[in-house]
């Protein structure tokens, strides 16, 4: 008994359910600080730490009296240790005596919060790196999804966490388990706009702690690529589906830029409003959220574009320096577009933030784009806003809307009226 006792790493101890010790190994005798050969006969609650000794007696109590072990990590002299009480019972069935193993696991705590505290400074570099990072596991399902991604998609990251990495891919694509760098694709944001990215893939190999078999994991990262090719809007319009096909092209050729020369957009939303409940697949560019445009002019399904430096993840968002962006969106809509309209109000916005010379050549792009197709543009103005020269040239680049009122059935709004 004694060699299997000191044979132990544990402090073992041997103690009568009133606390005298009948044996204790080495281990136990140097954590006590009481030489063996003098143990026999004393109570251990005198060599315990007068802020330990208490607790320890209540638990012994509690064991005594359930006759069931009980296990605790506990703190003594800035060392941790695992202990465990364990009942030991008589010839007639009551605990008569009782073991207490006390093993150091001080360096295996230690290790494992240097562990916890290098997993949760390897989470957090995941979560705020600027480089959207999205991990799936072997089963295909997203496993972690970092803030980038998260401002990226417009998506939360409880929306995604145990969702098929299809659910965010363009429609018919998928990735392959294997290492990639700089892949094109497109992923889809909650708006369901395609957002084209390049992607790098890394497999990583782990075992599933289920099943103890060896699986692939995917780290995939992406950079997006929105800034040279610009956002990809799926043009609609407003009108059933019956309606667009009942319903003859309104008077204003495509082909066009028309410009609208109004202190605040009345007649121009009306124009606009018009096309898209008539066929037209709409685009709406302004410098008011969303949900306001939708709300004010009864627009449900009308793609929207919200010029400003702010980045939300639920709008689609450009900057007014933004405008490479800008224009290739414009293009990637123009070509999908059977027959689209554009409404771009916020034009002073642009202007005051990159100048007149440049906003016009943005323009000028604007215009042979929409030459080439079936589709025209509606472009509103404060005339206060530009000088009689700025005016005068941006008339000659379009067409005033003024000249085909007559005949689209649409009601001249008079400017005083607010509504």
């Amino acid at each position: 008994m004694r060699e299997l006792l000191n044979a132990s790493l544990d402090a073992t101890y041997l103690v009568k359910t009133d606390g005298t010790i009948l044996t204790l190994n080495e281990p136990g005798a140097k954590e006590l600080g009481l030489p063996i050969n003098e143990s026999h006969g004393k109570c251990i609650w005198e060599y315990l730490p007068s802020e330990v000794a208490p607790k320890r007696k209540e638990q012994m109590e509690k064991v005594i009296q359930s006759g069931k072990p009980f296990r605790i990590e506990d703190e003594w002299k800035g060392r941790y240790l695992d202990i465990v009480i364990h009942p030991l019972f008589d010839d007639k069935g009551k605990v008569g005596q009782v073991a207490i193993y006390s093993r150091d696991v001080t360096e295996r705590k230690r290790m494992v919060e240097e562990l916890q505290r290098y997993s949760d400074n390897l989470r957090m570099l995941i979560q705020e790196s600027p480089t959207p990072i999205i991990f799936i596991g072997y089963d295909e399902k997203i496993a972690i999804v970092n803030k980038s991604s998260e401002n990226l998609l417009g998506y939360g990251s409880e929306e995604l966490l145990g969702k098929s990495i299809s659910t965010i891919l363009s429609e018919g694509r998928s990735l392959e388990v294997a290492d990639r760098i700089n892949c094109p694709m497109c992923f889809v944001n909650k708006m369901g706009t395609d957002i084209p990215v390049a992607v790098s893939t890394s497999v990583q190999l782990f075992k599933d702690r289920k099943s103890g078999m060896q699986e692939k994991g995917l780290i995939v990262t992406l950079r997006d690529l929105s800034d040279i090719q610009g956002l990809s809007i799926a043009p609609m319009c407003e009108a059933s589906t019956a309606a667009v096909a009942n319903a003859a092209r309104p008077v204003m050729e495509p082909g066009y830029i028309y410009l609208v020369e109004e202190e605040r957009a009345i007649e121009s939303v009306a124009a606009f409003r018009y096309l898209v409940e008539h066929g037209d697949q709409g685009l709406y560019i302004s410098r008011q959220r969303a949900e306001k445009v939708k709300a004010v002019n009864h627009l449900e399904k009308t793609p929207h574009i919200w010029l400003t430096r702010s980045k939300t993840p639920t709008d689609n968002c450009i900057g007014p320096d933004e405008l490479t962006k800008l224009h290739k969106t414009l293009e990637n809509f123009l070509k999908r577009a059977e027959q689209g309209a554009i409404f771009f109000d916020g034009m002073e916005y642009l202007i005051s933030q990159n100048g007149f010379n440049i906003v016009l050549k943005f323009i000028h792009s604007l215009n042979d784009s929409i030459m080439l197709g079936n589709s025209l543009a509606i472009l509103v103005i404060d005339p206060m806003a530009l000088d009689t020269k700025e005016l005068h040239i941006l008339r000659r680049e379009t067409r005033s809307l003024d000249t085909i009122w007559e005949g689209t059935g649409i009601c001249r709004v008079d400017q005083s009226l607010t509504a």
